[in-house]
């Protein structure tokens, strides 16, 4: 059987023109109308002329949904809703806004149906955002996370079959400068942390640089996730019904020595809470970054609550812990992100001083 062709042409209607498609199957005629810019058509015809050639009659003549890129965010974001921290939800909320935005002023009918989004739809969002960035304060990162936001998207979209193929997956993202390792506290700067801290937020800060948990697993930890009695001592980083993980994930943390002294003092301050407030209630997270920054503005440091983390991956790498044990330790769900702190190790270093000639 001959591969049926496709024709295109611009048909006025009314006032306004608008593209046709036109081709034959089994002697039938099947006419669309594709939008009203000669390259949303031209994407429209070629994606059918292919799927002719293949010769997936049957499925061009299935009515398909018509979905917007709109309807698409909010069915996407509304799947996730239940599972993601509602941080996570708030940041791919903003990340699809700006992608959004310039869908549907630049492209309008790519906007009003996601199949017509092609490849340089997503270049040249990225190009405009990539040109705005002085106004806007974007950073490449940024840019790049919105890039993988909305591949998952169309990954989401081919699941729910929308469409058949994913735009994004020419898309190259922005070039991103190498960082180097987040800074740490000294052991010396510790100890003049501990001396001029506030003692009720002492065995807070002390806990969070000998664990190396977030802020936010320390503020919701409870004492049905200690176990002081195993052999070694525990405690678990576990999702809750008003709280999640930042990847979604439980971990397991083994306790130095000085942490199990840490909990036995915390007995019997709170019968769910590990650590509470000054009025005895669950701790804001504002409460103890403040008192934080107090102490370090007073010592003329820089920093926060979260460099305590740094601190403790950066002390166990330069110690010469295994990269891939402080990743399962910080929790983090790519070996990517504990890098950066390989360059602190013995090894490196050796490595590094055997270039000398």
């Amino acid at each position: 059987m001959a591969i049926p062709i496709v024709n295109m042409y611009k048909r006025k209607f009314g006032k306004n023109y608008s593209y046709v498609i036109d081709y034959i199957i089994n002697g039938k005629r099947i006419r669309k109308h594709v939008g009203k810019t000669k390259r949303d058509a031209e994407a429209v015809k070629a994606k059918i002329q292919h799927e002719l050639t293949l010769g997936n009659y049957d499925i061009l003549q299935k009515k398909r949904i018509i979905v917007t890129i709109d309807e698409l965010v909010i069915e996407f974001i509304d799947e996730k809703k239940n599972y993601i921290r509602p941080k996570t939800y708030d940041r791919y909320t903003n990340h699809f806004i700006p992608f959004q935005q310039f869908i549907n002023t630049y492209f309008p009918n790519a906007a009003r149906d996601i199949i017509l989004i092609e490849t340089h739809h997503i270049k040249e969002c990225v190009d405009y955002l990539a040109e705005q960035r002085s106004v806007q304060k974007w950073k490449a990162e940024t840019i790049n996370r919105m890039i993988q936001l909305i591949s998952s998207l169309f990954i989401f979209s081919i699941k729910r079959k929308y469409r058949t193929d994913n735009p994004t997956i020419d898309v190259r993202k922005l070039p991103v400068l190498q960082k180097d390792a987040p800074e740490f506290f000294s052991h010396k700067e510790l100890k003049e942390i501990w001396e001029q801290v506030d003692p009720f937020w002492l065995p807070v800060f002390q806990f969070l640089y000998y664990t190396g948990i977030r802020k936010g697993e320390m503020i919701n930890l409870t004492w049905d996730k200690v176990d002081l009695d195993s052999n070694p001592p525990f405690i678990r980083i576990v999702s809750s019904s008003d709280w999640k993980t930042k990847t979604g994930k439980a971990r397991m943390v083994h306790l130095h020595k000085k942490v199990i002294k840490i909990l036995e003092n915390q007995i019997g301050f709170h019968p769910n809470y590990v650590f509470i407030s000054k009025v005895g209630k669950k701790v804001h997270p504002n409460t103890p970054y403040i008192s934080l920054k107090r102490t370090l503005k007073k010592l003329k440091f820089t920093g926060d609550v979260h460099k305590l983390r740094h601190t403790f991956a950066s002390h166990l790498v330069m110690n010469g812990a295994n990269i891939y044990d402080v990743k399962v330790l910080l929790g983090h769900s790519k070996i990517e992100m504990t890098e950066k702190y390989s360059h602190l190790s013995p090894e490196h270093k050796k490595s590094v001083v055997n270039l000398l000639s």
